[in-house]
């Protein structure tokens, strides 16, 4: 299986500094966005955490590059460093600075494939060994430009998309069902304690 660098299968940018857009009292004109947090990526998974959009009023249209578009992977360059896959569903919001975005070349590497590969473990300890600052740990853009990814070929990526998918939904009904065990568990409990 070939390895290619990620700047060269993708089209990588780091989000919009959100001070320079950020609309005053004075300003006539102002354009509501609803913001991509760096709290909607999840510890395990790559879809995307709701509830975490701010709101950012802005003195003018942001360009189309700094919103979210399907199939467009988001990259968290603040430690954790995780990444998230934009669906359909979660389009039009706006990325600010302390995200990257990743356009990749869908004929050499599904985007759905790479926040998979991005949250697992082996780009996870080219993080950690990149990332810089005690108090804000963060990774430059440039060291998740030169990062190399290893390309099976694209029906191989469609496999185990499927794959992941179906596991994170195991993980997600096995967490269910331990949240309802805890809450049983407590329920029963007081029901004992109160018999006494």
């Amino acid at each position: 299986m070939k390895a290619l660098i990620l700047k060269d299968i993708a089209h990588i940018q780091v989000g919009l500094t959100l001070s320079r857009t950020k609309a005053t009292l004075t300003n006539l004109e102002r354009y509501p966005y609803k913001c991509v947090s760096i709290n909607a990526f999840p510890a395990n998974g790559n879809t995307m955490l709701w509830g975490y959009e701010n709101q950012h009023l802005s003195s003018e249209k942001i360009p189309s590059d700094y919103l979210t578009q399907e199939g467009y992977v988001l990259v968290r360059l603040r430690g954790p460093i995780r990444s998230i896959y934009v669906s359909k569903d979660e389009q039009g919001l706006l990325i600010s600075s302390l995200i990257a975005i990743i356009r990749p070349n869908p004929r050499v590497i599904l985007g759905e494939f790479l926040a998979f590969y991005l949250n697992s473990s082996l780009p996870q300890a080219f993080f950690q060994s990149k990332i810089k600052g005690t108090a804000i740990p963060m990774i430059k853009l440039s060291d998740l430009k030169d990062l190399k990814i290893p390309l099976p070929s694209i029906e191989r990526q469609k496999t185990m998309i499927k794959w992941m998918q179906e596991s994170e939904k195991q993980i997600s009904l096995f967490g269910q069902l331990i949240e309802q065990k805890t809450l049983l568990k407590q329920q029963i409990f007081k029901s004992l304690l109160v018999k006494e």
